[in-house]
C-alpha cells in the first residue's frame, strides 16, 4: 500500500500534492486539497509521535513506522464503525474514482493519479454504473443539443 511507505519528504502541504512510489519504481504526484492538507497538518503538528528511527510519515504511538497491515486493520475498524459492511483500502480507492468521475473528473487525469499505464486499467477500476452512463448521456447527448 503506497500510503504505508510515504516519508516525511513526500508529504508537500504547501503546495497540496503527495509523491507516491508506484509498481516498477515509478514515481506520480497526487494532488490533494485543502480539506486534506488541514488534516494532514493536523496530523504532523498535533498527533504524530516523535519518530524511532524512521523516516515515514504515519507512524505507531510509539514513533516507529505505521505499516500496511496495520493501516487497513485502521481502515477496517473505522469503516465497520461507520456501518460499512466492507471496507478496505482498495475498496476506498475504487469508490473514490467512481466518484470522481461522477463529480466531473476527467479519466485521463484519473489514469494519472492512479498510475495505470492504460486507460484500459483505469476503467477496470472505475466502471460507471448503466444510469450514470444514461444520466450524461441525456445531459451531453449530441442529436438531442442539436437545434433543428
Amino acid at each position: 500500500m503506497e500510503l504505508a511507505e510515504l516519508s516525511e519528504d513526500d508529504v508537500d502541504l504547501e503546495n497540496g500534492y503527495l509523491r507516491v512510489m508506484g509498481k516498477g519504481n515509478r514515481e506520480r504526484y497526487i494532488p490533494f486539497g485543502q480539506k486534506v492538507a488541514k488534516a494532514l497538518l493536523k496530523y504532523k503538528l498535533k498527533h504524530r509521535p516523535e519518530p524511532m528511527a524512521t523516516d515515514r510519515f504515519w507512524l505507531t504511538a510509539d514513533g516507529r513506522h505505521l505499516n500496511a497491515g496495520r493501516i487497513e486493520k485502521i481502515i477496517r475498524l473505522y469503516g465497520s464503525k461507520a456501518g460499512l459492511k466492507r471496507c478496505y483500502p482498495h475498496k476506498l480507492r475504487h469508490t473514490s474514482s467512481v466518484m470522481y468521475l461522477r463529480n466531473g473528473g476527467d479519466p485521463f487525469s484519473l489514469q494519472k493519479k492512479l498510475g495505470h499505464s492504460s486507460l484500459q486499467m483505469t476503467r477496470h477500476y472505475a466502471n460507471l454504473a448503466d444510469s450514470d452512463v444514461r444520466k450524461q448521456h441525456l445531459r451531453y447527448g449530441v442529436v438531442d443539443r442539436l437545434r433543428v
